[in-house]
């Protein structure tokens, strides 16, 4: 008698049966994958492709070489907003340089002195720090930052305005801006001014003082030492209220030879300060530089009275930063400020693109063939860069960031490592500080291999339409030979930005010149502008720029 098969067993032996059949394709599986190249396995999603020609990108027809310069190192950039407060005093080297600086200082305060009421609330308005509420009363502020930017003590361009009324423990991104922790010095001290001894702790030419209130004052204070003299005196120029009203005047902060006389001791004198305001109760802060004050020529402060001018007729929020490689900046206004910058944000993501690479084990010798074979979404990545560079598409900047995020790279860690401190590519935010050091880091060669480089400017320099307003102004003054690397942005729906940026190398004379241009402007409530008058403004300033740049010694 034959035994029936039993249902049980039979649905056993086929699921046991489909187990084998399911392990032995993985393994086929397996084996193929390991049969491919590794920078095939570390392709992305799974719309990546290969396509079977080389297609779109086609170089110029003639080969961009990027000049090297090993000794060229990025500019030194802080790491931190604002130095800590400091209460040991620290010695510094302002000796061998303060002679010429402190004279050019105390001839600069000089012109500020008004005698009445009338005249001061007159230069109040000149200043033109706060329109009509500009006043000889509330004009400590932009007073102290104007004397030192006559002076050329400061680095940057300062807005006067951003000064006035200023709560320095509210703002210390504005003061960091002005006075950057690379070249100044900061001390805190809680003590009184009339309490302070000052023969310990000398002031000096230059110092940026502000007096706080504290519980039994009456209103905060700022002021610029303007000069000592040599029995060690220490003097300002600044607005003061008495029986006449608010004036500007030259007075002595305080006498080591004789303490309790001085403005200091005035400041906290209830019984003759009483109606006309008292500070200095809460302590103060000291800014000091500690490096010489940047030497302009004659050329240089030619141009920045030009762009100032050009600014304050034109409105708007500027953000400027004009550097020479290698070199001190020749105009910076605001260059620390981040806002949103549209396609300006785009170049750092080319950059990330190609950083991701090295992960991969690509050779930068092959990266021009890796980025015309392989891509995503249905385009190479020649042509995410093409129209993500050359015509600001925002598609091809998603899937570049994308792929270069699942590639293994950290956009904020790898940004960091560049310094660039303000770059939020995925919120289109950056600083023209940033904007600047990225080129710098292109031309330099100090973040990426010159294959990648290489790439990157040739897609700046197709031809695109208006080629030949803003700072494209420019393209047909260079010398032959000369290089011209552009990229441009606009908003206009959501609100009015127009920024550009430019890296320009030609030879004069035998050598070299090499510059970064990065311009950003948004409209401002209280300087109003327009589209129109942002442009026409860039392409002056990139005339006004190459006048300088020809200049016999600029």
């Amino acid at each position: 008698m034959v035994s029936k098969p039993s249902p049980v067993m039979d649905a056993l032996w086929v699921f046991i049966s489909l187990w084998v059949i399911l392990a032995l394709v993985l393994l086929v599986v397996l084996v193929g994958l390991n049969s491919l190249p590794a920078s095939t396995l570390a392709a992305a999603p799974s719309d990546i492709y290969t396509p079977t020609a080389l297609l779109p990108h086609t170089p110029p027809s003639s080969t961009i070489t990027i000049p090297s310069f090993p000794s060229l190192a990025p500019s030194e950039r802080s790491t931190s907003s604002l130095i800590s407060h400091q209460e040991t005093p620290a010695t510094t080297g302002q000796d061998s340089w303060n002679q010429a600086a402190s004279e050019r200082l105390h001839q600069a305060s000089l012109a500020y002195l008004a005698p009445t009421e009338k005249e001061a609330n007159a230069l109040a308005r000149r200043m033109a720090f706060a329109g009509q509420s500009a006043h000889a009363s509330n004009m400590c502020g932009p007073l102290a930052i104007a004397i030192l930017r006559d002076a050329e003590w400061l680095d940057v361009d300062v807005d006067l305005h951003d000064f006035w009324l200023l709560s320095f423990d509210k703002k210390p991104a504005i003061v960091a801006e002005t006075f950057p922790p690379t070249h100044f010095d900061y001390y805190h001290f809680d003590t009184a001014v009339n309490r302070f001894d000052f023969s310990a702790f000398p002031l000096l030419p230059g110092d940026f003082v502000y007096l706080y209130a504290g519980a039994q004052g009456t209103f905060d204070h700022m002021l610029t030492v303007t000069r000592v003299d040599e029995g060690g005196r220490a003097y300002t120029v600044t607005n003061l209220n008495g029986p006449n009203g608010y004036t500007v005047q030259e007075v002595m902060l305080y006498d080591p030879g004789q303490p309790g006389t001085g403005l200091f001791y005035d400041y906290t004198d209830k019984e003759k300060n009483r109606y006309y305001g008292l500070t200095g109760y809460g302590g103060f802060d000291v800014i000091r530089r500690k490096d010489p004050p940047p030497t302009r020529s004659t050329a240089q402060r030619a141009f920045i009275e030009q762009v100032n001018t050009l600014i304050s007729q034109t409105g708007g929020d500027w953000r400027v930063l004009v550097r020479e490689v290698g070199k001190q900046d020749i105009y910076n206004r605001h260059a620390r400020r981040a806002g949103p910058v549209a396609s300006l944000s785009k170049l750092p993501v080319a950059m990330l693109f190609f950083k991701s690479l090295e992960p991969l084990g690509i050779p930068a010798a092959q990266y021009r063939a890796y980025i015309t074979h392989y891509g995503i979404d249905g385009r190479t990545y020649a042509q995410l860069l093409q129209a993500m560079l050359a015509t600001s598409e925002e598609n091809a900047t998603e899937s570049l960031l994308r792929i270069a995020t699942y590639n293994g790279v950290r956009p904020d860690k790898m940004l960091a490592e560049w310094g660039l401190e303000d770059t939020v590519p995925g919120l289109h935010r950056s600083s023209a500080r940033d904007i600047a050091h990225v080129y710098e880091l292109l031309y330099t060669g100090t973040a990426l291999p010159p294959e990648a480089n290489e790439i990157i400017f040739e897609y700046l320099t197709e031809n695109r339409s208006n080629n030949d307003t803003r700072l494209g102004a420019l393209r047909d003054l260079v010398p032959e030979g000369g290089l011209f690397f552009n990229k441009r942005a606009s908003i206009i729906r959501e609100m009015l930005f127009v920024g550009d940026s430019a890296l320009i190398v030609w030879n004069q004379g035998g050598k070299q010149q090499a510059y970064i241009l990065v311009l950003i402007a948004y409209d401002d409530s209280r300087l109003p502008t327009t589209y129109e008058k942002l442009e026409a403004a860039f392409t002056a300033f990139a005339q006004a720029f190459w006048q300088y740049a020809q200049s016999p010694a600029p």
